[in-house]
């Protein structure tokens, strides 16, 4: 049999045939080399990171509730001017979100955490610590409706945790550090009816004022620089020292008994494990349906060394083993810090999604980034996977303000409304915000 090649008149002899068979064989082992190099070239550029969050961004309206995620920081800073015509402009969201001003102009300068009173299902008013000295606000009520704001304790120093029990009275401290004059825990009984009374730290007494007789201070937590809050209904709470020094199952060491503790001088004693500047904690309400204890925050780090920080979770067994102290703490890692996710603060738990925001306190300006605002990161819990870390996080705000910072978020029952503080904003007032539009 004679064969023709497309394009040629005469036929080709059988001999010729072989031969260019095999130059046709080689030349197609060639051809699919070079299109395996190419193929393997073409997946080396297309970073899978890269791809996962873009895979995030993309589904951002089913897994987090929010379309038009922000793949930035700001870098803009606008003026007092700016901030005090409309607070509003101090943030930039994710599309869907929306931002309503609750309180701005009238609250002092530096507020941090706040409870919700008299609860979180219909809350009409914040109780919200003041982070300054001893001559300035402490503890403020600041009116939902109208977001008047009222002192209610003067002579704290440094106010930033608040909390309300689950027995309903109000427990906030300072982050003062340790040692006799050291940070300590105040609570508070009927917050309304509590109004311009002041606090000796000397003797941890209240005076003056109407209501005077509401407050009393906690000396059985200790002396540090308290923060984070995670406050159960058996009254088990826990919580640790924002400590800036020069994961797996552990054990808990009990601290001496002393009447009014330095618990910063025992942890050193005691060798307990440090972490870098811990801060704010939330309770995972998930967990706590369930019947566990699991609360997550965040060690703060120092970005301007490099050290990104981290959000970590800490399971303690059982409610009833934790009530017993029987439990096996077990602390692992959730989220870790990078360069776009630095030095993480606060972090608040959104019932219904069982979503993570986790709150930036970075440095706003550096060498290796220059000027970049504070961010809202929206974290997934972690699924069935193996690797016990959120699945994910999508920036969802951003400040446009570099002498500003978020503090003391925190949702509503329905997880619907976050409320929270642009604490030393440029407006040189208080500023609380509520953030509402996730689906």
């Amino acid at each position: 049999m004679r064969k023709r090649l497309f394009g040629t008149r005469s036929p080709v002899p059988e001999e010729e045939w072989e031969k260019m068979k095999k130059r046709l064989a080689v030349l197609a082992a060639v051809v699919c080399a070079v299109a395996l190099v190419a193929s393997v070239a073409s997946a080396g550029v297309i970073d899978f990171g890269q791809f996962v969050q873009g895979q995030l961004r993309d589904q951002s309206n089913p897994l987090f509730g929010v379309n038009g995620t922000l793949q930035a920081s700001s870098t803009r800073s606008i003026t007092k001017e700016q901030a005090q015509a409309d607070p509003r402009d101090l943030v930039t969201l994710a599309k869907s979100l929306r931002v309503r001003v609750v309180s701005a102009g009238v609250a002092p300068p530096n507020l941090d955490q706040s409870a919700f009173w008299p609860n979180a299902k219909h809350p009409e008013w914040l109780i919200t610590c003041n982070e300054e000295g001893v001559a300035q606000a402490g503890l403020v009520r600041i009116n939902l409706a109208t977001g008047a704001s009222t002192t209610m304790v003067t002579g704290t120093t440094s106010c930033d945790p608040v909390r309300a029990t689950p027995w309903g009275t109000i427990l906030f401290g300072e982050e003062a550090g340790g040692g006799p004059n050291g940070g300590r825990m105040y609570e508070l009984i009927d917050p309304l009816n509590t109004t311009g009374v002041t606090l000796d730290r000397a003797t941890g007494t209240f005076s003056g004022g109407t209501g005077a007789g509401n407050l009393v201070a906690r000396p059985a937590l200790g002396r540090l620089s308290f923060e984070g809050l995670a406050i159960y209904s058996s009254g088990v709470t826990y919580f640790g020292d924002e400590l800036r020094p020069a994961g797996g199952q552990g054990v808990w060491v009990p601290i001496p008994a002393a009447p009014d503790p330095d618990l910063r001088a025992q942890a050193a004693a005691l060798h307990l494990t440090g972490y870098y500047r811990p801060e704010d904690i939330d309770i995972d309400r998930g967990a706590e349906a369930n019947g566990k204890v699991s609360f997550c925050g965040n060690n703060t780090a120092n970005e301007t060394e490099q050290l990104w920080g981290e959000t970590v979770c800490i399971s303690d067994g059982s409610l009833q083993q934790a009530g017993a102290n029987t439990a096996v703490p077990e602390v692992r890692r959730f989220v870790q810090g990078s360069p776009a996710f630095a030095m993480p603060d606060n972090a608040a738990y959104q019932p219904g999604r069982g979503n993570w925001i986790i709150h930036e306190d970075a440095e706003t300006n550096t060498a290796l980034q220059g000027p970049h605002n504070n961010d809202l990161w929206d974290c997934l819990p972690d699924g069935a996977d193996p690797d016990l870390q959120s699945d994910g996080c999508v920036r969802i705000a951003t400040l446009n303000d570099l002498t500003a910072e978020w503090t003391g978020g925190f949702f509503d029952a329905s997880g619907d409304h976050f409320f929270v503080s642009v604490q030393h904003n440029i407006s040189g007032s208080g500023t609380i915000l509520d953030i509402t539009g996730w689906k």
